[in-house]
């Protein structure tokens, strides 16, 4: 039978502290702060203004963006169905 040593639970912990703190801040942050600046007419510097929805708005109505849009769900599509399903 095989001896081996179980790490305790701390050290477990411990050592998965450092890539999640580092995904957390280098992830989940910047896409928070994009979410936040999106509400917001800025264009670096101190002064914001507030726009609300408005960026929104404008995303919507924008043809270049739909088109751009639809790109990616293609490529996505094909990404997907492209991929070699024989395991070789």
């Amino acid at each position: 039978m095989a001896d081996y040593i179980r790490p305790k639970k701390r050290y477990i912990f411990m050592y998965l502290c450092i890539p999640i703190s580092l995904f957390i801040f280098t992830v989940i942050v910047p896409v928070f702060q994009a979410l936040f600046y999106s509400f917001f007419k800025w264009t670096g510097g101190p002064n914001k203004t507030f726009t609300g929805l408005a960026n929104y708005l404008t995303l919507a109505a924008d043809k270049l963006f739909w088109q751009a849009f639809g790109h990616n769900l293609f490529l996505v599509a094909a990404c997907i169905l492209g991929h070699d399903c024989r395991g070789g």
